[in-house]
This record gives structure tokens, C-alpha cells and sequence, in this order.
């Protein structure tokens, strides 16, 4: 699953680097691919500081998010960098047809902004009192 996500993104970044840019698509899609997982870890790390109670004190509950997004970022730069050069992924794209890609660009980018609204309104729903 991850594999393929990193696939739309990949079709995603290179068409927001352009082809001049090629160093950066692997950072572009790496940016994309935590951006969607922090969309979602957002909603559970906030479902889980209503649980405990933890939701009252705002200035904590950024601190804490903070501190746990950084682990994330940082944490899963370098091994999602290995996965997308280990896997292929440059080749895979330079085989696919254009109808091919603008389907993945297509789908990378919907998916994008689903889990953005995904994210917004999980949290209103959270924080709703």
C-alpha cells in the first residue's frame, strides 16, 4: 500500500518539479507522503488527547504534537528515501504512458486533499463541544 501511495506521489511531485529539477522529486514526494500520514496522525493523536483529557490544556496538547510530528518527519525521511531508490521508482515512471500519468497525478492529488478534509473535519467533529 505504501508502495503505491509513494507511486501517485512520485507522479505528483515530478509534475510540480518539472523536468529541470530532477533532485527534487524524491524530497517533493517524501514531502507529499508525510504531509497525508500527518494529516491522519493528527485526527488519532487528537482523538486519543480528548480521551485522556488532555484537550482542556491547548498550549501542551501543541507542545506534545509538536514534539510527536518532528519524530515522524525526521524519523521517516531517510528510510522513505531508501524505499523510493531501492524500489524503482524512477524507471517505473519513465515506462508509463501520459494517460497513465495524468491518472496518477489525478489520484495523487484528489487523495491529497481528501485527507486535508478528512483531517479538518475529524477535528472540528473532535473539538466540537
Amino acid at each position: 500500500m505504501v508502495k503505491k501511495i509513494l507511486q501517485l506521489d512520485f507522479a505528483m511531485a515530478k509534475w510540480f518539479t518539472g523536468k529541470k529539477k530532477n533532485d527534487r522529486v524524491i524530497p517533493g514526494t517524501i514531502t507529499f507522503f508525510l504531509f497525508k500520514v500527518m494529516f491522519l496522525d493528527l485526527v488519532v493523536y487528537s482523538l486519543i488527547a480528548k480521551w485522556i483529557g488532555l484537550i482542556n490544556d491547548v498550549v501542551m496538547l501543541i507542545i506534545i504534537f509538536l514534539i510527536h510530528a518532528s519524530f515522524i518527519l525526521f524519523g521517516l525521511e531517510k528510510p522513505l528515501k531508501q524505499m523510493i531508490r531501492s524500489e524503482g521508482l524512477e524507471s517505473g515512471y519513465k515506462t508509463m504512458s501520459k494517460s497513465d500519468i495524468y491518472i496518477k497525478r489525478a489520484l495523487a492529488l484528489s487523495l491529497f486533499i481528501s485527507s486535508y478534509i478528512f483531517m479538518f473535519w475529524a477535528l472540528v467533529v473532535i473539538f466540537k463541544k
